[in-house]
């Protein structure tokens, strides 16, 4: 059952430090004022349907968002935009926006599929998901492949859910290892994102958590 959120701590992985999860809960407090769109659901699903993942232009979220690598802690906008007549081969472009975080994400649908594309002179994906969203499904091969795990409980400061499926894309190459869990909800998105990624580099470990999300 889905229910309205309530102010309470959230208990972060040791990834993170403490002083992150304090600031993070103390950022929950602020911004529970701004959730919304919190419904009831009777049961679990067993599947959620391309048609149930949001992709209406002018669709938002908005994400706490905490990066190890600076021990920052972020507010994160996603709003969905019409990718213009340069763009046309998009169904449409995922802007991103925080105080230190911009990004923009380019997204086909096709057949069941939704690609989103890093650079938009790309063949490569930086994502991809593969509905519907079924316990056992997979996509992709090693080195780079995804599973699909039946719904289960999750709670963001957005709210409390018992039907977010976990989408985990797992990927290695040549100094380069990929580890992304996604928990998504029928009719909301994306709900939290844990990632860790190494590049030449430190790990980067990233956990963003929904604030509130608005539907059109």
């Amino acid at each position: 059952m889905r229910y309205s959120p309530k102010i309470q701590p959230i208990i972060f992985s040791n990834l993170f430090s403490s002083s992150a999860c304090v600031a993070l809960a103390l950022m929950c407090i602020g911004l529970f004022s701004c959730s919304s769109n919190t419904s009831v659901s009777p049961s679990k699903v067993s599947a959620v349907g391309i048609e149930q993942f949001p992709m209406a232009v002018g669709d938002s979220w908005t994400y706490a968002v905490f990066d190890s690598l600076g021990n920052t802690l972020d507010t994160v906008s996603v709003t969905v935009e019409s990718p213009g007549a340069d763009l046309r081969q998009f169904s449409s472009v995922w802007v991103f926006k925080g105080t230190s975080y911009h990004d923009t994400m380019y997204v086909v649908v096709e057949n069941s599929s939704v690609m989103m594309f890093e650079d938009p002179r790309s063949l490569q994906t930086g994502a991809t998901i593969t509905f519907p969203l079924v316990e056992g499904a997979s996509w992709g091969k090693s080195p780079d492949s995804t599973v699909v795990y039946s719904a289960t409980d999750v709670s963001v400061p957005a709210g409390t859910f018992d039907d977010a499926f976990r989408v985990d894309r797992h990927a290695v190459g040549f100094n380069y290892r990929l580890d992304s869990q996604r928990w998504i909800v029928p009719d909301i998105g994306i709900v939290q994102w844990d990632r860790t990624e190494f590049n030449l580099g430190p790990a980067l470990n990233q956990r963003w958590v929904l604030m509130s999300y608005k539907r059109f």
